[in-house]
């Protein structure tokens, strides 16, 4: 780890690079996260010497960021690693403290716990939401699932499906009214459900649009391969040709 921060600080330094000196926190997170993207699909894939890479990357961007936070006195590496070490020893008392508990979900039950203890604050909201900036599949999962350990849910999936066939119907009536200026928040409503849907299935709604996503980009890659494959270009092609296309192309892969 030293010798990367030696790295960093060479960069950052008044005869350093141009272009790292001109980054700050802000941009820094924005490449963590790109880079953070690119490591879960080497995990995704099983792709051990990427992953590697990919980890180095995040591991990289987290020093950079720190060491800026460092050169505006705000926190530092030492400080850092300090407050995680203490936090997970807190966290963990059946670890570290002796404290009985009986499976998964007294452990899960006594983290939250604590986790509140530590903000020190009675939310405004029980829900209280996760940060705006995650992903929103996965943050409408876990709002949803923080409503579900509330006492709010639906009794079965069967309420699920039928609130996707009223979300549907919603946004049929937002399309058919030339007034209507709620479109989004009808389509926001659909995708919310869908997200339900996932939650009730036990499905990692991320994941499963992840696989979808993929699959799709697949089969549009062999469907244009095939096209061309024909002499044709994608520009000439007709709606019912391109139609037929995909059919040809899910039969293949059925």
């Amino acid at each position: 780890m030293k010798n990367l921060m030696d790295v960093i600080v060479r960069l950052r330094a008044p005869d350093g690079c141009d272009w790292d000196k001109q980054q700050d926190k802000k941009q820094v997170v924005r490449y963590l996260l790109e880079e953070l993207y690119e490591l879960i699909d080497a995990v995704e894939n099983d792709d051990i010497t990427n992953e590697q890479e990919e980890a180095g990357d995040v591991f990289f961007l987290l020093l950079f960021l720190i060491y800026i936070a460092a050169e505006r006195n705000e926190y530092h590496l030492d400080s850092v690693i300090a407050q995680a070490t203490e936090k997970m020893i807190r966290r963990h008392p059946h670890i570290f403290a002796n404290a009985e508990v009986h499976g998964l979900s007294e452990i899960k039950a006594n983290w939250l716990a604590i986790k509140q203890q530590e903000k020190n604050k009675v939310p405004s909201c029980s829900l209280e939401p996760p940060p705006r900036s995650m992903p929103q599949l996965l943050r409408a999962q876990k709002v949803q699932y923080k409503a579900s350990q509330l006492g709010f849910d639906w009794e079965n999936i069967e309420g699920v499906l039928q609130k996707m066939g009223e979300e549907l119907d919603e946004l049929r009536d937002a399309l058919t009214n030339t007034q209507s200026n709620n479109r989004e928040e009808e389509v926001g409503d659909i995708l919310f459900t869908a997200v339900n849907i996932a939650r009730f299935l036990d499905i990692d709604a991320e994941k499963a649009l992840r696989g979808s996503t993929e699959k799709f980009t697949q089969r549009f890659s062999q469907m244009e391969a095939e096209i061309k494959a024909s002499g044709k270009t994608l520009a000439a092609i007709r709606q019912e040709e391109w139609n037929r296309a995909w059919e040809n192309i899910k039969r293949k892969r059925e």
